[in-house]
């Protein structure tokens, strides 16, 4: 199936220095995944990264929990490398008097809102907490009718492996089309996510965020349940970018697909794919991606960060 069509192709990516056709696993995805079959004009649709990427690790949910992992929360690999925690509270902006509703839930991403206005996106944390804190409508059982209710979204569990996307698509009614936001947005090469999590988290990263003398001086110790720093564990909130995928082009449904690729943990190691030609790139590269080069330059739409350690 697809779990084993992804490592049969891995095995070829770390063993050949050609370019290789996934051919197999193209078959397989379109098989299992329909929508990525569908043609226009005699050809292959342009799909959403996305969107595949997201069926692609629903698909690896089937791979067995990490060895030696028994720390590491999560039923299999996935689950356990890319889940994150979730608490949202809904608040009735009709009924103050309604009670505000807890419900906890996973995702595999965060997203980044694109704004202009006033006050306009900039950076990634800014369209990160735009995201955590948004209006949305839902029916009342006290007023018996739909209300807009205010979302406020805390992190109570991080991930080894953090998604981002950017929430560049949006449906233009005169276009017909999804058209992409171009607005530059910074994203860093550090990301610290320790103010969006909730207040027992924060508690349970804190110690690992100090010096020593940082923790004799503001009087920390460390909780029972703080985070130790082990195998495949976000113990500070912090991370390091390892991965772009970027797009070029004003449609959802053109354009063209390229991976940015750090090596190792040389900032300026980094490799570009664009199709079948791989070139070095260096860090400064990486940050013109932020989509200050316009529609028809590479701009990042999903952003892969790693732990740092």
């Amino acid at each position: 199936g697809m779990t084993t069509s992804v490592k049969e192709l891995f095995q070829k990516f770390s063993t050949s220095k050609k370019p290789i056709e996934p051919v197999e696993f193209l078959v397989l995805l379109r098989s299992a995944f329909p929508q990525f079959a569908e043609m226009k004009n005699g050809k292959y649709s342009q799909q959403d990264a996305e969107e595949f990427w997201s069926q692609l690790l629903q698909c690896l949910r089937r791979l067995p929990k990490l060895e030696n992992s028994s720390h590491v929360p999560g039923s299999n690999a996935i689950d356990q490398l890319f889940e994150i925690g979730l608490t949202e509270v809904l608040t009735c902006t009709e009924n103050t008097s309604e009670p505000k509703t807890t419900k906890n839930v996973t995702s595999t991403k965060l997203q980044c809102h694109i704004v202009g206005g006033k006050t306009p996106t900039s950076q990634i944390l800014e369209g990160i907490e735009l995201s955590m804190h948004e209006q949305v409508e839902k029916m009342s059982s006290t007023l018996n009718k739909t209300c807009i209710y205010q979302k406020d979204t805390t992190i109570s569990h991080l991930p080894y492996y953090l998604t981002v996307q950017f929430v560049r698509f949006f449906w233009k009614k005169s276009d017909e089309k999804k058209v992409k936001i171009v607005r530059p947005v910074d994203f860093p090469m550090t990301l610290d996510l320790y103010k969006h999590c909730d207040p027992q988290l924060q508690t349970r990263l804190l110690p690992n965020r100090l010096t020593p003398d940082e923790k004799e001086k503001q009087k920390v110790t460390s909780p029972p349940d703080a985070i130790q720093p082990t195998d495949y564990i976000n113990s500070t909130g912090i991370y390091e970018l390892y991965g772009v995928v970027t797009h070029q082009g004003v449609y959802a449904d053109g354009g063209h697909y390229v991976a940015w690729v750090r090596q190792s943990e040389d900032p300026n190691d980094w490799l570009v794919f664009d199709d079948k030609d791989v070139s070095p790139k260096m860090e400064e590269d990486i940050k013109k991606l932020n989509g200050s080069g316009g529609a028809q330059w590479h701009i990042a739409y999903l952003c892969l960060y790693k732990s740092k350690s």
